[in-house]
């Protein structure tokens, strides 16, 4: 360390950098208050050398897991802009906050180990001066056995050292663009100074010790503090902790002759070190403090969502078929979902998004639901005694909204809501909506997508909202899907949202699956075009279906595994249509027949392309149900997507596409989609069309050729 220079030369401190057996002494002392937090492992590579645990347990050397839905790996420099070392965070499940409060502590104790580092060799540098070091490991010791901070600072300010210099003492901490005094052995100082001006000022410009010794240099300081008027001799040295200068510590002499000789001054320097451990360390606990108060505060809100927020969906409704799936965020939100059932088989469904986040969004998010559910309960009980059948959804919403609006105005907050009910023996949608997210209805009959959308305001921007109620036919086999903006503003690393015509377009691609599989494939393309499951907000969404009764149930439902052989390709297509066999009324034999041609497009396209060698596995399941008959191809060969193959050309100029338009021709609906553990999917149906020779007359129940 050099000399302080009098006057306003320059006083530069350096550090030392512990040894690995420091950083991992260091990463046991960080790490322990995480032991608090469930979920959490941390690795630790050197600059040159393999991962291996630190925590909880000293392992054996391996690497971190990768990331999953399941587990978020966080991985950063030990130091800030500094090469070398590397720590990873993983949590499950999935944490943000915690991987961040987890690198806080890690960065804070490694920078309190360099000051104490620093410390050691001040002291060091103290070998001739027995008193001093004697006074700074009795500071030291003291220090260690206390924990509130402005005690520690009065304590640092009249220790005996300081007093038998006859030295008066200060610091001042940053607080709202000022120094304010934290700690002094004398009364009668300034309660605040002026960052930017005086010997601290020029201290903290230029981030180094200022020494002024006699008072004709003190005169000449510019703005010198006036604290200082009678002093023969000052130092100041900047208080500086890895979250920049923090504040500044005060050191001046008065009334007699003396100068600031080096001795001292490594002790005042030595004591600014030990100040900025002191703020260091009280910062660090109030983080943790802070982040165990928004831990415990994430808990209540996601028991909040889980009990008071989203509504299981009813699985008994003789003809119609309902799923929900919610993914939450790495915040709280306050989306919802209601389902309110009917004694002539309809079913409510009630999907909100309350704007804002944190459990104050998720309590008005329970509020809401329960002035709708409140409302529907009396009027229904009105309705009961005029004997009248059903309450209009807009009547609902009404009532709850006059209820809520002036309490949502007053807070500033609005909730978008779409209530929907569906009549599945009128075949009968009734909607209202109120700016939430349009609602996607896909078509059976067509294939196509609409959507569905009002034009009212959300709840709580007006009191005087005229709430109306739109109708709709439905055909057997539609489908409605519900959802909060979570889905469609999921954005990828360019910055492009997920969007409603990429949602439509899914639910198109894949309608013919049950309401839970439709669910869990649109979470599953969401996730892969934003590159993650982590999204900015929740990603809630709701599917309901119209089916006769029995419908949603396979009658029969068998599974087998082939060898991707050719000579497999007879066994695997005579499983297949035996199964296809067991709908009741049969396909018909022309349907069949391109029940039969499809099967031979896919597996020969499985057994040819996916596999290079003989030998590998694929997996058949076959699903017959009253209405339509569905199979699954699954493959863990090369990926091909036929959905995306250009179609084939007549005129001769391209031999390829041809399997794939066969096989989009003759079923009904075609999807295709590749699991996380390498799994090939390609998902085929068939509906059972109308027999005119038995008297059977056509529905809508799937498209026609």
């Amino acid at each position: 360390m050099t000399s302080p220079s009098i006057g306003t030369g320059e006083h530069s401190r350096s550090a030392r950098v512990p040894g690995e057996a420091g950083v991992l002494g260091a990463l046991k002392k960080a790490l322990e208050p995480a032991r608090a937090l469930e979920g959490v492992r941390v690795w630790y590579r050197p600059a040159t050398g393999a991962w291996r645990e630190v925590f909880p347990q000293e392992g054996a050397e391996e690497a971190p897991p990768a990331a999953s839905s399941r587990v978020r790996v966080d991985e950063f420099p030990l130091r800030p802009r500094r090469r070398g070392p590397m720590l990873a965070v993983a949590t499950e499940p999935p944490a943000e906050g915690v991987a961040m409060l987890v690198r806080q502590l890690v960065r804070a104790v490694l920078d309190l180990t360099d000051l104490e580092e620093r410390e050691r060799h001040l002291l060091d540098e103290l070998g001739a001066n027995w008193e001093s070091l004697e006074a700074l490991y009795e500071l030291n010791t003291e220090l260690r056995a206390a924990d509130n901070p402005r005690e520690l600072l009065d304590r640092l300010m009249h220790r005996k050292v300081l007093v038998n210099e006859g030295l008066s003492a200060a610091v001042y901490v940053e607080a709202e663009g000022k120094l304010t005094l934290q700690a002094s052995n004398r009364e009668c100082l300034a309660a605040t100074l002026e960052r930017s001006r005086g010997l601290v000022g020029k201290a903290l410009a230029e981030r180094r010790t200022q020494v002024i010794n006699g008072r004709e240099e003190l005169d000449a300081v510019p703005d010198l503090e006036p604290q200082w008027r009678t002093a023969t001799s000052v130092a100041v040295a900047p208080i500086a902790t890895r979250h920049g200068l923090v504040g500044a510590f005060t050191v001046w002499k008065s009334g007699h002759k003396g100068a600031f000789d080096t001795p001292l001054l490594r002790l005042v320097e030595a004591l600014g070190n030990q100040a900025a451990m002191i703020i260091e360390g009280d910062r660090l606990n109030r983080a943790l403090r802070e982040s165990e108060r928004l831990r415990q505060e994430i808990e209540i809100a996601s028991s909040i969502q889980q009990t008071l927020l989203l509504d299981p969906p009813p699985e008994d409704l003789p003809r119609l078929e309902v799923a929900a799936f919610t993914l939450a965020s790495q915040r709280i939100d306050g989306d919802f979902c209601e389902f309110i059932r009917h004694q002539n088989g309809a079913v409510d469904v009630l999907v909100g998004d309350v704007m804002g986040k944190g459990v104050p969004a998720a309590l008005l998010g329970a509020a809401t639901k329960h002035h709708l559910v409140r409302a529907m309960a009396e009027l229904a009980s009105s309705a009961a005694q005029r004997s009248a059948t059903t309450v209009p959804p807009d009547e609902v919403v009404s009532l709850a909204a006059g209820r809520l609006a002036s309490q949502l105005i007053a807070l500033e907050r609005f909730v978008t809501l779409c209530y929907a009910r569906v009549d599945a023996e009128g075949l009968r949608l009734e909607l209202v909506d109120c700016g939430h997210t349009r609602t996607i209805w896909y078509h059976a009959a067509t294939g196509e997508c609409t959507f569905l959308h009002g034009e009212n305001l959300p709840l709580g921007v007006t009191e005087n909202e005229a709430y109306v109620r739109q109708t709709a036919t439905l055909g057997m086999g539609d489908a409605l899907l519900f959802y909060s903006d979570g889905v469609t503003e999921a954005r990828n690393d360019a910055g492009e949202f997920f969007g409603e015509e990429r949602l439509a377009e899914c639910v198109g691609r894949f309608a013919g699956l049950s309401c839970g599989e439709l669910l869990e494939r649109i979470r599953a393309e969401v996730v892969t075009f934003s590159g993650g499951d982590a999204f900015a907000d929740d990603f809630t969404s709701v599917a309901v279906r119209v089916r006769e009764p029995g419908a949603n149930q396979p009658l029969c439902a068998r599974r087998a595994v082939f060898s991707s052989d050719v000579e497999q390709l007879t066994a695997m297509r005579s499983w297949t249509m035996e199964m296809a066999a067991q709908v009741p009324g049969g396909l018909g034999e022309e349907h069949l027949g391109e029940l039969e041609l499809a099967l031979q497009e896919a597996l020969a396209n499985v057994v040819q392309h996916a596999y290079k060698n003989p030998g590998g596995r694929i997996e058949l399941e076959a699903d017959a149900f009253a209405d339509r008959f569905q199979v699954r191809i699954s493959d863990w060969g090369e990926p091909f997507d036929p959905t995306r193959v250009l179609q084939p050309s007549f005129d001769g100029s391209r031999e390829s596409g041809f399997g794939v338009y066969i096989i989009s021709h003759c079923m009904d609906h075609v999807a295709y989609w590749r699991e996380p553990d390498g799994r090939n999917v390609m998902w085929m149906v068939k509906f059972r069309k109308p027999d005119p020779h038995k008297g059977e007359k056509p529905t809508s129940d799937g498209p026609e050729h």
